[in-house]
């Protein structure tokens, strides 16, 4: 606390200890930590393998939802661009140099998809 006199008044600043809130986190976290593994309803063994499971069928979902919006994207750039579909569903737009690119892209994405499919169905883990 420190004080500062004006000619008519008395200023008095208190200053504070910048407290962390990072100390008492940690300290909760680690306490919770340790109180849920000694009442965990199952094996060490048996938890990871629930949390590989879990994990597996989240990126399968999320791989699921990116490719369904990169589909959206790659539609709504075809339309902005203009190209319209022939009968086999290419459009203009595809007919650039960048198009043997895209194809190899999208075939790749085709095989990566199947393979996260397959390995949701068979609770596999999948080869990168």
């Amino acid at each position: 606390m420190s004080r500062y006199s004006d000619d008519d008044r008395e200023i008095i600043y208190l200053e504070r200890e910048s407290s962390s809130v990072m100390g008492p986190l940690l300290v909760g976290l680690a306490l919770g930590l340790g109180v849920g593994l000694l009442f965990a309803p199952q094996s060490g063994e048996e938890t990871r393998k629930a949390l590989r499971r879990k994990l597996r069928r989240f990126r399968a979902y999320a791989g699921d939802q990116v490719d369904r919006l990169s589909e959206q994207v790659k539609d709504g750039v075809d339309r902005f661009r203009g190209g319209e579909e022939d009968e086999e569903g290419e459009t203009e737009a595809d007919e650039t140099p960048m198009s043997s690119a895209r194809a190899e892209l999208e075939r790749r994405l085709a095989a990566a998809r199947a393979r996260r499919q397959r390995a949701a169905a068979g609770d596999e883990e999948p080869v990168a």
